[in-house]
């Protein structure tokens, strides 16, 4: 008996540890400026045939405010954060694609870029102290407005995800990289705006189609960040999947899976002499 509860109190240590999150914080500028550029390929929609291959040149500024944070995650609205949960503002979008460089959608309306926003709950599942590994559930649901003159509202998406992250030193830096599974979610609206076929432009090829709302099909994102003082470089691959999606009928679905891909890098031209404190797990280590 006493050797079971010794094992019980042990296995419960153990467990507590795994489960433990660092607290450990990272003094940084309160703010950051770079400039650089690189390229990224993106299909034009998840299930065209297609890719557009584009040059990213970007001026790339890094805030750390209280709410306001601008860093490697994104631009974020920071409502809530405590040890294992945060709530902020999450942002994604589509790049434009006309009726002539989108296989399927000849004689259809051009596809306007697309923004997307809403709110993100972020939580921390696991992390460990050795290479600062993370399990992350993310919970965004973010409102979609195609950009065109004006943007106009054209649905929700929701992208429930799990990321694995660990940290890694080589080419004399420390890399931070990602594994990346997730479920893609879409209201009615959304999925007509790129799937559904009005009648009036039905063609012998191109039957009509109604596409409805809910499942979306799935995402794998692989993804390395490197951070010196200096300079900071990004990659990423992308594998897209909507087999079983709600619009895998649409005609204007060319092919199940998507890649995409990209890299950048940038340097970094000024920054503040303020410093601030921001946890080591938010911010990449150099």
């Amino acid at each position: 008996m006493q050797r079971t509860r010794s094992l019980f109190i042990a296995f419960v240590s153990l467990l507590a540890a795994s489960l433990s999150v660092s607290t450990r914080a990272a003094e940084r500028p309160l703010w950051e400026l770079a400039v650089g550029g690189g390229v990224v390929s993106l299909p034009f929609y998840r299930g065209a045939e297609s890719n557009r291959v584009l040059p990213v040149p970007f001026v790339y500024p890094v805030y750390r405010g209280d709410f306001l944070k601008i860093d490697e995650e994104g631009i974020r609205g920071l409502f809530f954060q405590s040890e294992r949960v945060k709530l902020d503002i999450s942002a994604d979008g589509t790049v434009p694609g006309s009726d002539d460089d989108v296989e399927g959608r000849e004689g259809m309306p051009s596809l306007d870029p697309t923004f997307q926003i809403g709110p993100s709950l972020t939580v921390d599942l696991w992390q460990r102290e050795p290479h600062a590994q993370q399990l992350i559930l993310t919970l965004p649901l973010r409102s979609v407005y195609a950009v065109d003159s004006s943007p106009r509202h054209i649905g929700f998406a929701a992208s429930p995800k799990v990321s694995y992250l660990r940290d890694e030193w080589f080419a004399d830096r420390y890399w931070r990289l990602g594994a990346t599974a997730g479920v893609e979610l879409g209201s009615g609206k959304l999925h007509d705006y790129f799937y559904s076929v009005d009648p009036v432009f039905r063609t012998p090829d191109r039957p009509a189609f109604d596409a409805d709302s809910g499942y979306a099909g799935t995402r794998f994102t692989l993804s390395a960040q490197g951070r010196t003082r200096n300079n900071w470089i990004g990659a990423f691959i992308r594998y897209d999947n909507v087999s079983g999606a709600v619009f895998d009928d649409s005609p204007l679905v060319r092919q199940t899976g998507n890649f995409s891909a990209g890299i950048v890098i940038g340097w970094f031209i000024a920054r503040s002499k303020t410093m601030v404190k921001v946890p080591e797990t938010d911010t990449l280590r150099y």
